[in-house]
């Protein structure tokens, strides 16, 4: 091997260094990013949903319900 192909050689030999180094730090920066969005997600607060009370018949055996979009009322007539 001559003294410029090893010149050559050693020269792209740092810049894969210096490549997988700045693949490393992009890495670690992505892995922070979403640790840290893994954390806000999990300290936001948790939908429950409210407690339904159970139907009772009164004087008819007649259950009529109106559905507006997610919520369902129904009566007995």
């Amino acid at each position: 091997m001559t003294d410029q192909q090893l010149q050559m050689y050693q020269f792209n030999q740092q810049m894969t260094v210096q490549q997988m180094q700045q693949l490393n730090a992009q890495l670690q920066q992505q892995n922070q990013q979403m640790q840290q969005q893994q954390n806000a997600w999990r300290q936001m607060p948790q939908y429950v949903a409210p407690q339904a009370a159970p139907l009772t018949p009164q004087d008819s055996n007649q259950i009529r319900c109106i559905n507006t979009g997610p919520v369902t009322n129904c009566r007995y007539w």
